[in-house]
């Protein structure tokens, strides 16, 4: 697993293989290479675009002027609107990178997602409390790319009548239990 860390998820298929092989030279045959490698170049290739669209947008609103500290001089970052409609459009590309894959996330994690949604998440944070909501959506919505799947439990005798209950992992694909608690914190 802390290899993985280290490879870039639109590596292509074959060098991701031999940086993985473990002995050296021995390929890679996992559920998730065995599927990329069905799908072909082009899904790959899709992903390359979409994410590279997703890079070329966030320059309108780069993520190093997203502060979002007590401290942050408003007047140096981006305008809220540009930020929004960034927001919009990361969105809309976080969808068609999604339609990309065909398997569930469990078993075809969304790593080209993980830069994108950070970053939307970045955006929804910078636009501050108004955004809460989108900003747990988009953060949950990471953890779904990555396999992660909730239940919502309401509290007893008050269900439906606010926003309030707990979110519990019904499943987390194959990650160990150190990634998970690394994730969730």
């Amino acid at each position: 697993a802390i290899a993985i860390a280290h490879i870039n998820p639109i590596t292509p298929l074959d060098e991701r293989r031999t940086e993985l092989a473990r002995p050296p030279g021995t390929p890679c045959s996992c559920e998730f290479c065995a599927i990329e490698e069905k799908e072909g170049l082009g899904a790959r290739q899709q992903r390359v675009d979409l994410v590279q669209r997703v890079k070329e947008t966030s320059m309108r609103a780069p993520a190093d002027t997203l502060r979002t500290d007590a401290g942050k001089d408003r007047g140096t970052g981006p305008d809220n609107a540009v930020v929004r409609q960034v927001a919009k459009e990361i969105t809309g590309i976080c969808n068609e990178l999604e339609a990309t894959f065909t398997h569930p996330a469990r078993v075809q994690p969304r790593f080209p997602q993980l830069d994108s949604l950070g970053y939307l998440f970045a955006c929804y944070l910078y636009l501050g409390t108004d955004y809460i909501k989108d900003a747990m959506r988009t953060n949950a919505r990471l953890l779904t790319a990555l396999g992660f799947s909730f239940d919502y439990v309401a509290p007893s005798g008050s269900a439906g009548q606010d926003d309030s209950g707990d979110v519990a992992i019904a499943e987390h694909g194959f990650y160990h239990p150190i990634v998970i608690v690394t994730l969730l914190q």
